[in-house]
């Protein structure tokens, strides 16, 4: 066959193949910080423990398997371009993987919004109504793409609108969480500059974690629109389940930087929701708090605390979790 027959390479596996190398940069990110979560976090529930675990085995599946669908056609196949049109099952296999390390991400935090509405099952309701939409459509994406996908033409012929279906509702749902939980931080602030300080920085975070996500689906979307018959769009889309382990693993290890920028008073505030696993917890009223000695603490001007606030409140405490529970009590 004449070369100049052939397809360029360079677009058509290098997107990919620098994409694959990214995700591996990323990879390494997800065990430092999962060994990190593990020497910091021991007395974090089991069932933190379990998620972490189960993320990680999945993140390591979804990069075997990126790799292995890159060496089949960058190796296995060298020098036969025919076999660019047709995808190898691993392509739709990721979608499977990333679809579910996404389920149990937004899982996570859906259960910080929960807790930041202080239990308000109608919001949690919507949002699990719609990570279950977004999980439906990405396991139906890869089914489709398993059975029809014998081309990349037949596969966009037939089903190219469950990859729009699919892309179009991670981002909404990335985007929505995101909001929200930056909406309920807002609204749990307590009107300290360290406490408001901690608020911010995790608002930030979260707004981060959206746009990143919304950023890869809809450069996705994109690439695969403009170049359907091609893997450019891989590329980009093996960011994508790294991004939600690493976010992930992050909101569990960033709690101990967070509380260090409070005073002692801050710190035991925002205990239980570091406990947890949330962001951000309700703002535990002063008059709930009482001195070592028993006696309430009455202030509730900030200009009054200020900056004297670790000082003057060195040996405050709050309440038994049997008398107040952040986590219920505004």
């Amino acid at each position: 066959m004449s070369s100049t027959h052939l397809p360029n390479m360079n677009i058509i596996l290098g997107v990919p193949y620098i994409g694959n190398l990214f995700e591996a940069m990323l990879y390494g990110i997800t065990l430092m910080q999962t060994f990190l979560y593990f020497r910091n976090q021991r007395s974090d529930p089991w069932y933190f423990k379990v998620l972490v675990i189960a993320v990680l085995i999945l993140d390591t599946t979804n990069l075997i398997m990126s790799a292995n669908a890159l060496y089949h056609y960058m190796i296995s196949n060298y020098m036969n371009p025919a076999s660019l049109q047709i995808p190898v099952w691993n392509l739709f296999g990721l979608m499977y993987v990333t679809t579910t390390i996404g389920l149990l991400v937004r899982t996570f935090y859906t259960m910080r919004i929960y807790i930041l509405s202080r239990r308000n099952k109608v919001l949690t309701g919507v949002f699990i109504a719609l990570i279950l939409e977004v999980f439906a459509s990405g396991m139906m994406n890869g089914t489709l793409g398993l059975v029809n996908g014998v081309t990349f033409e037949v596969f966009i012929e037939k089903d190219l609108w469950i990859m729009y279906l699919s892309l179009s509702s991670i981002t909404t749902a990335d985007v929505s969480i995101a909001i929200a939980l930056c909406c309920l931080l807002r609204a749990n602030r307590t009107g300290f500059k360290r406490t408001d300080s901690m608020v911010r920085t995790l608002m930030i975070y979260s707004i981060n974690v959206g746009a990143l996500s919304a950023l890869i689906t809809t450069t996705t979307l994109i690439t695969f629109t403009l170049f359907p018959t091609s893997l450019i769009y891989l590329g980009v889309f093996l960011s994508l389940g790294k991004l939600y382990s690493n976010s992930l693993l992050a909101s569990l290890n960033v709690r101990d930087s967070v509380r260090a920028k409070g005073s002692p008073d801050v710190s035991n505030t925002f205990a239980s929701i570091v406990a947890a696993g949330g962001t951000g917890a309700y703002p535990i009223p002063l008059e709930q708090m009482q001195f070592s000695s028993g006696q309430k603490n009455t202030v509730t001007d900030e200009s009054v605390v200020g900056e004297n606030l670790g000082k003057e409140f060195s040996s405050v405490s709050a309440t038994s979790p049997t008398q107040f529970d952040p986590r219920i009590h505004p």
